[in-house]
């Protein structure tokens, strides 16, 4: 009997035992994700928008006014390859719009001179970036240089031009299906940046017009602002 005992006791006690090991190496789940999204992280995208101007004057035969401005919202992507260098793209819509001046020796698109007059391109565009980062940061943005190039294709071009008839009535004019531009662009940028603002320079390496209508060319050089979201 009392032998009987001890058995029972000595299962019982080996068992509270083994109830108090399993317990006791329990531990609850560790998170061992790393995380990788982010604006100083391996992989971030943002969208941006974009206003600017066009810098520099061309031939009288295609002189351009002020009111001209270049317009761009899209996607950027960068991957961060090491603390001060990454990589990048962009996907964008581009409008570049000129608005030419009315004057004696206008010659783009013809010698016609109008109370307003403007060309406007819209494009899909892709560029490519290496991007250099100043300083070390948090999970930021930061301070950086941004060195690309772009291509563009233009999926809609317009000439339109504004007159007054001689009763006082306004006359707006919008002409497509013209042949003469060229649909495909390229040009080089250099980007400086902070945060979510930056100022972009551009230089279009491409002719806008086909060579057989002998235009003269429009500034090619373009400085804009960036905002980026997010």
């Amino acid at each position: 009997m009392k032998r009987l005992v001890l058995i029972v006791l000595y299962i019982a006690i080996a068992l509270h035992s083994n109830a108090q090991r399993e317990l006791v190496s329990e531990s609850p789940a560790v998170d061992t994700t790393t995380e990788t999204v982010g604006p100083n992280l391996k992989n971030f995208a943002q969208v941006f928008y974009g206003y600017g101007n066009f810098i520099g004057n061309s031939a009288p035969e295609a002189a351009i006014r002020a009111t001209s401005y270049h317009l761009t919202a899209g996607v950027r992507y960068k991957r961060k390859i090491s603390e001060f260098y990454s990589l990048g793209g962009d996907i964008a819509w581009v409008n570049n719009t000129y608005a030419l001046k009315q004057q004696d020796g206008k010659r783009v698109p013809d010698t016609i001179q109008h109370k307003k007059e403007r060309l406007s391109w819209m494009y899909f565009s892709a560029s490519v970036y290496n991007r250099f980062n100043f300083a070390k940061r948090g999970n930021v943005m930061g301070t950086y240089l941004d060195v690309g190039a772009e291509a563009g294709y233009s999926f809609m071009f317009t000439h339109f031009y504004y007159d007054r008839a001689d009763d006082g009535r306004s006359i707006k004019t919008r002409v497509r299906g013209l042949d003469y531009y060229q649909p495909f662009y390229y040009a080089a940028f250099v980007r400086v940046g902070k945060d979510r603002l930056a100022l972009s320079c551009s230089y279009r390496l491409s002719d806008l017009f086909k060579p057989k209508y002998n235009y003269k060319e429009l500034p090619p050089l373009c400085l804009s602002l960036q905002l980026s979201l997010y």
